[in-house]
């Protein structure tokens, strides 16, 4: 079975964060501003499997669930947001920012980093080989404000931005000022423990905790409105049992708040206007790839199953086997770390009746962030045609791909947009 559901939070949510937990005054829980999709795998096969159990009146065991999770796979994991009484549509679509779209002051438009050949080389033995092969992405100093200094944009792109981004034209990008509106509200919930002796608060259990709002206000040329921010998941379910039950309530990411769960249909297709903008382009030199969602390399930064040859990293790309690819150069912020909580794994802790397991911490990944970006060319010097990039549109590759990791999409190398 293959369907899409919106997974939309009914009042917000918290997503732990990677770093630890504290008590005492000043410390704050902190939460993700994002769900990762290995979440809402979890959040997915938990909700199937509750009414299995209630279908079934039993209660499952861990075997149970890892089998059920092994047979659910999630092939896309997209965001959408859309005006109160409004329903999802493909137009309500958010992407996550480019990371080689720059924002430079005085502008209202963000820059996109073109493809330069380094005019010198800081190589050191400690250093990735990899890296010694790659161009450089750098502001073109023909840019109106190529002095000037970089700042924070919107953290989030809607359809007609990124799809612009995506066709070559920079301009279509969003204005800098609406980086408020475009991400999760927080808010600082506080938590204490009463002293019973004292009838005050205990000091060394007073915390907060960091709340995503997922109803966020929006002030544009249409006027004010409030949007409301979820997830649409187009899977596959294996398991026929599960196939037969549809459930309409899921329990998300810490302290499991409640969220919607409502049947839509698909929302990953491509945009006619990106069509017809990457025909009318005829064959490219270079695409750029963007990872859509987080993407799991076993070597870090760069796809698998690239090997140095030569000068040159070479691979292949989802879809296109039989085309080598050459690597050119990559924009790949910090990684993002990927863990959880195992609750049908048996903890090494002192045997527990209950029917979780208990529990353990799952390994963390290092993952490279939504937004990265990769410039590559054919190693025979032909061009991408219009239908091989078209067909990238929401392939998957790296590692861990059930869990919704690895989505991209190709656009226009945007220093071929200007030649």
């Amino acid at each position: 079975m293959t369907a899409t559901w919106v997974i939309e939070p009914r009042h917000g949510f918290f997503a732990k964060d990677a770093r630890g937990w504290f008590a005492g005054a000043g410390y704050q829980a902190n939460s993700l501003t994002w769900i990762l999709p290995t979440t809402l795998r979890g959040a997915l096969c938990t909700a199937i499997g509750r009414e299995l159990e209630a279908a079934q009146q039993t209660v499952f065991a861990p075997a149970q669930w890892i089998r059920l999770k092994s047979e659910l796979h999630l092939d896309r994991v997209l965001a959408v947001r859309a005006a109160v009484g409004k329903d999802f549509s493909t137009s309500d679509r958010m992407w996550p920012a480019p990371a080689d779209a720059v924002f430079l002051a005085g502008d209202s438009r963000p820059t996109a980093l073109v493809v330069k050949t380094p005019e010198v080389t800081f190589w050191d033995r400690h250093d990735d080989p990899a890296l010694a092969r790659l161009e450089l992405l750098a502001i073109d100093e023909a840019s109106s404000a190529a002095d000037a200094k970089p700042q924070s944009g919107p953290g989030w792109w809607t359809e007609t931005e990124f799809v612009a981004w995506l066709a070559g034209k920079p301009q279509g990008g969003p204005d800098p000022c609406r980086a408020r509106s475009r991400r999760t509200v927080s808010r600082t919930d506080v938590h204490v423990k009463m002293d019973n002796a004292t009838e005050t608060a205990d000091p060394g259990l007073l915390w907060t905790q960091e709340f995503r709002e997922t109803l966020t206000p929006r002030s544009d040329a249409k006027g004010a409105a409030l949007d409301r921010w979820a997830f649409a998941v187009s899977f596959r379910l294996l398991d026929q049992k599960a196939q037969q039950v549809r459930p309409t309530v899921a329990t998300i990411a810490g302290d499991r708040h409640l969220a919607s769960i409502d049947p839509s249909k698909p929302l990953d297709t491509v945009p006619a206007n990106l069509q017809a903008d990457i025909a009318a382009a005829g064959p490219l030199r270079r695409i750029r790839l963007y990872a859509v969602t987080p993407t799991l390399f076993e070597n870090g930064w760069y796809p698998d199953g690239f090997v140095l040859a030569g000068d040159r990293l070479i691979g292949q790309l989802p879809g296109l086997p039989d085309i080598p690819v050459r690597l050119v150069t990559a924009a790949v912020a910090r990684p993002v770390p990927i863990s959880g909580w195992d609750r049908a794994a048996s903890s090494p802790r002192a045997h527990s009746t209950h029917q979780d397991g208990g529990g353990i911490a799952r390994s963390t990944r290092l993952a490279c962030p939504a937004g990265s970006t990769w410039v590559l060319e054919k190693c025979d010097g032909q061009n991408f045609t219009p239908e091989e990039v078209v067909s990238l549109w929401l392939k998957q590759w790296g590692q861990d791909q059930a869990d919704g990791l690895g989505l991209l999409v190709a656009g226009r190398d945007h220093a071929s947009a200007t030649r």
